[in-house]
C-alpha cells in the first residue's frame, strides 16, 4: 500500500523488514522479500536493496522471485516453457482419452526428456503412469506409480496413485490393452458418447435437479479467484502483489485478528489454476472481503478482459468442487443462494467481466456511435461520409484512440435501444461492410460517459465485453449484414456442419472426426429431414477460427472416406444461421450464402 498507493518506499520498506523480521516462516515471505527488494530500490538505497537480493538468492533459491533477480528474462523462459509443455501435455491427455496409449506415452516422454525439471512435470508423470499401467506388466506399472509419488504431486493425484497400488498389493490386476482391445475401446467409447440433441438435454435436466453444493454459512470459507487460462507468470506475480497489500490494508483498518489472511496458488485441475485467500471463520467475514476485493479496479486490471472467476466457498463445498471439476455449476449455486440481487451476485464474481465494475449501464442516458478503424487502413474521410448519408442530422467528430486506431463518433444517436436501431443500419450498409472487410475495426455503441473512460484508461477489449454482455446479447438478431433469410456476423460463435445422406453410419463418422479434433470442441448430429443428417463440430467462437478449421479438414480426405460414394456438403455457418437453415429447409440458399460471404 505504501509503495505503489501512497508512493512511500520508506514506509513500504520498514513495514517489508518488519514482516520479514517477524514472520520468516509465512509462505509469502519470498514474495515480501522482492517487495522490501523494490521498495530500498526506489527509496534510494542501493546498499539495503542488494543485501535484500543476496539475502532471498541465498535462503530461497529454487523461488521464481530469486531466479528472476539473477536473469531478468527468466520469467519470459517460464513463460515460454510453460506454453509448450501444456500444449503437449494437452496433446497427451487427448490421447489418453481416445484410447491411444502408446502414442500418449510417447508424448510423456517426449516432454520429460525436453523439459526435465517442469513444474508440470508430476502431471505429466502421472499421465505416463497411467498408460504404462494400461499397456506393461504390474511391476513396470509400479515403478511409474512410485515415481509419480516422488515428484510430490498435488493431493489428488497421490490419493488416486496410492488407491491404484493398494488394489495392486492384494493382488488386483490393471487390464492390459493390446491394439486390437484399444481400438474397440474407442469405438465403443463413440458409440456410448452419441448423443442426440434432445437426448443430451435430457440428461443435463435430470443432472440439474441433484446439486451437490449446500448452503451452511457458519463453517470456515475461503475466497477463491479462478485465472484465466493464458494468464502469464508476472501477471499472477501482479496480482498476488495487490491482494497482499490489500489484506494488508485491511488488517490496518480492523483492531482484532481479522485481516491476517494468506494466498496461496493452487491447480485446481488441469488448466485450472487459483488464487485461495484464507482462512475466513464464516461467510460473512468472507463475504466482506470479496465484495471488497471483487471491485478493486487496481487488481481487476490484471485480467486484462480475459476470463476469471471469484468466489467465497466453504471447506466442505470447496472439496466437492475439486471433485467436479465444474465451476461454472459452483458459482451459479453461490449467485442463487448468497445474493438477493443474482444480477448483483453476476457482476462480482466475475461473470460479467472486468468491464462490469469499470463501466456503467445505462439504457436510457444518451448514446454515441463508434466506428474504430486502424490507422492508414481505412479512409475515414470517406467513412464519415458515408456514415453522414445515413443519418444526415446527426453531428459526426473525429476522435484519436491511441497511436494504432482512430475513431468517427456520431453523436447523440438515442437511448441503447435507438443506437441499436442505428448499428443495425450502419452493419447492413454494403459499402461500409466492404471497405471493412478484413480489418481489425471495431464498431458500437457508448454512452457519453463510457466512452470517456474508454479514452481515458484506452480498454477497448474490456468494453467490448461489456458491449457483448449488456448490448448485443440482448438484441433479437445478430448485428451483420442481412442477405435474404440470413446474416452474415464474422464475431459471434460458428459451426463446422457435414450435410450427409443418413444412411451413412453416424457413428463412425463421429469417431472420425473426434480422432481428428482439438480439445475444446463437441461433435452431434442433427437430424434435417427423412433423408438427410448433419454432423456438427461445435466450439468455434467466430468465423476465422471457424475457417480454419475448415480449411484443415478439407484438405485431410481421410475425413470424407465413408462418403466417397455419395452426395455431401460441408460448411461453416453461424448458431442463429443453422437455426435458421434446419428450420426452414434450406439448404441450397445457405450455400448460396456460404460462398458469396465466406469462400469469395
Amino acid at each position: 500500500m505504501y509503495l505503489y498507493k501512497f508512493n512511500d518506499p520508506e514506509k513500504a520498506l520498514d513495514c517489508f523488514t518488519a514482516f520479514i523480521s517477524r514472520f520468516p516462516e509465512s509462505g509469502n515471505i519470498t514474495l515480501v522479500y522482492y517487495l522490501a527488494y523494490e521498495a530500498a530500490g526506489k527509496a534510494g538505497k542501493a546498499s539495503q536493496a542488494e543485501t535484500l537480493k543476496d539475502e532471498l538468492i541465498r535462503k530461497f533459491p529454487d523461488s521464481d522471485y530469486a531466479k528472476g533477480l539473477q536473469d531478468p528474462e527468466y520469467f519470459k523462459k517460464v513463460d515460454s516453457d510453460l506454453r509448450t509443455v501444456d500444449r503437449m501435455y494437452a496433446e497427451a491427455y487427448e490421447l489418453y482419452q481416445n484410447v491411444y496409449y502408446k502414442e500418449a506415452l510417447a508424448r510423456c516422454e517426449d516432454i520429460l526428456q525436453q523439459f526435465p525439471g517442469s513444474k508440470m512435470s508430476s502431471y505429466v508423470l502421472f499421465l505416463r503412469a497411467m498408460c504404462i499401467v494400461n499397456l506393461q506388466p504390474a511391476d513396470e506399472a509400479r515403478i511409474a506409480l512410485n515415481e509419480v509419488l516422488a515428484a510430490q504431486p498435488t493431493k489428488r493425484i497421490q490419493t488416486v496413485v496410492n488407491g491404484i497400488l493398494a488394489s495392486m498389493d492384494v493382488g488386483d490386476k490393471p487390464v492390459l490393452y493390446a491394439d486390437a482391445e484399444m481400438y474397440d475401446a474407442r469405438y465403443l467409447k463413440s458409440v456410448r458418447n452419441w448423443t442426440f440433441d434432445e437426448e443430451k438435454h435430457a440428461e443435463n435436466t435430470e443432472e440439474d435437479r441433484e446439486n451437490p453444493y449446500k448452503v451452511n454459512k457458519e463453517e470456515e470459507y475461503c475466497v477463491v479467484i479462478l485465472l484465466p487460462e493464458d494468464m502469464k507468470t508476472m501477471q499472477v506475480l501482479h496480482l498476488q502483489t495487490r491482494l497482499t497489500f490489500l489484506n494488508a490494508a485491511l488488517k490496518a483498518e480492523q483492531k482484532d485478528e481479522k485481516g491476517d489472511y494468506q494466498v496461496k496458488k493452487e491447480d485446481l485441475w488441469y488448466k485450472t489454476t487459483a488464487l485461495q485467500i484464507e482462512p475466513f471463520a464464516n461467510y460473512g467475514e468472507a463475504a466482506v472481503y470479496l465484495n471488497r476485493v471483487a471491485v478493486d479496479k487496481t487488481l481487476l486490471k490484471n485480467f486484462k478482459g480475459a476470463r476469471y472467476r471469484i468466489f467465497a466457498i466453504s471447506k466442505t463445498n470447496f472439496s466437492v468442487l475439486k471433485r467436479l471439476k465444474n465451476a461454472e455449476q459452483y458459482v451459479d449455486f453461490f449467485v442463487t443462494n448468497y445474493f438477493d440481487d443474482r444480477g448483483q451476485g453476476e457482476i462480482i464474481t466475475g461473470r460479467q467481466g472486468a468491464a462490469a465494475h469499470l463501466f456503467k449501464y445505462e439504457a436510457d442516458e444518451k448514446h454515441d456511435f463508434v466506428l474504430m478503424v486502424p490507422y492508414r487502413q481505412v479512409n475515414v474521410k470517406k467513412m464519415a461520409e458515408l456514415l453522414h448519408g445515413i443519418e444526415p442530422a446527426f453531428a459526426l467528430e473525429k476522435e484519436t484512440y491511441d497511436d494504432r486506431y482512430e475513431m468517427v463518433v456520431v453523436k447523440n444517436v438515442g437511448t441503447q435501444v435507438q443506437s441499436m436501431e442505428y448499428l443495425q443500419l450502419v452493419s447492413r450498409n454494403k459499402e461500409i461492410f466492404d471497405r471493412l472487410s478484413g480489418t481489425s475495426s471495431y464498431m458500437f455503441t457508448i454512452t457519453q460517459s463510457n466512452l470517456g473512460i474508454l479514452l481515458e484508461n484506452q480498454n477497448i477489449e474490456e468494453y467490448m465485453k461489456f458491449f457483448d454482455d449488456n448490448y448485443q446479447r440482448n438484441q433479437s438478431g445478430e448485428v451483420g449484414v442481412g442477405d435474404g433469410d440470413f446474416v452474415y456476423a464474422k464475431s459471434v460463435a460458428h459451426k463446422f456442419v457435414l450435410f450427409y445422406p443418413n444412411t451413412i453410419d453416424p457413428f463412425k463418422l463421429k469417431t472420425t472426426f473426434e480422432e481428428f479434433n482439438f480439445a475444446g470442441l463437441m461433435v452431434n448430429n442433427v437430424k434435417y429431414d427423412d433423408e438427410h443428417d448433419c454432423m456438427v463440430v461445435s466450439g468455434f467462437r467466430n468465423k476465422e477460427e471457424a475457417m480454419r478449421y475448415f480449411q484443415t479438414a478439407v484438405d485431410n480426405r481421410k475425413l470424407f472416406r465413408s462418403l466417397r460414394n455419395v452426395d455431401y456438403r460441408n460448411f461453416i455457418i453461424s448458431d442463429s444461421n443453422f437455426d435458421t437453415m434446419c428450420e426452414k429447409k434450406e439448404i441450397e440458399q445457405y450455400l448460396q450464402f456460404f460462398k458469396k460471404y465466406y469462400l469469395e
